[in-house]
């Protein structure tokens, strides 16, 4: 399997791409009517689309691919207020990641243990239709600045997620059942068929 913590949530603002379109253009408004001219701009655009090539890449991959993502945690981390439907779009975008099973256990005074999201910030819709999976590598410090742990699972919505690196061991075994428990103090543990995976809380 392959993993990849990066996220391609954007085009690829490639010069060589756009001045082959602006040719294109011209030749078509010029109408020139030659085919080989049109098979040679066709070509060309095919071999200068970057996207093109790592969307091809992600669909030949005889290995499942596992792209990553990232949340922000907060509107400031954004930088801009999202409206919901925007919020809800992104959500949908990382959906078919989601923890299919959830073992749960209310806390007793109704508050949620979990880490909750602002929103999450994708890959763009062509490369996550691609790929096996999707996972986030959202980094949680603490309040020295040091990273010492990794959240199994953070809630997007009404939704868990789990981490890129869970969702590359789930692949590497074979897809098995996967499940969370968590209980009134949050994740208890990760299963993946017989295996399971215990926090230190």
């Amino acid at each position: 399997m392959i993993g990849f913590d990066v996220t391609f949530a954007e085009s690829d603002d490639n010069a060589q791409l756009a001045l082959i379109n602006g040719f294109a253009r011209t030749v078509d408004s010029l109408a020139i009517d030659n085919p080989k001219l049109s098979d040679f701009i066709q070509d060309s655009r095919a071999k200068a689309d970057n996207d093109r090539a790592l969307l091809n890449a992600l669909r030949r991959s005889s290995a499942a691919v596992v792209l990553g993502y990232f949340f922000h945690m907060d509107e400031a981390a954004v930088g801009y207020k999202l409206d919901k439907a925007d919020i809800d779009r992104r959500l949908n975008g990382i959906s078919a990641s989601k923890y299919p099973l959830v073992y749960s256990e209310e806390p007793a005074d109704g508050a949620s243990p979990f880490i909750k999201s602002y929103a999450p910030q994708g890959n763009l819709d062509l490369f996550a239709a691609a790929a096996a999976s999707t996972g986030y590598f959202t980094i949680v410090s603490d309040p020295d600045g040091r990273v010492r742990w990794l959240p199994l699972m953070i809630q997007g919505g009404e939704d868990l997620f789990p981490p890129l690196s869970i969702l590359c061991v789930w692949h590497y075994l074979g897809r098995p059942q996967l499940a969370v428990r968590t209980d009134a103090y949050g994740v208890e543990g990760v299963q993946m068929g017989g295996r399971a995976l215990h926090t230190d809380r």
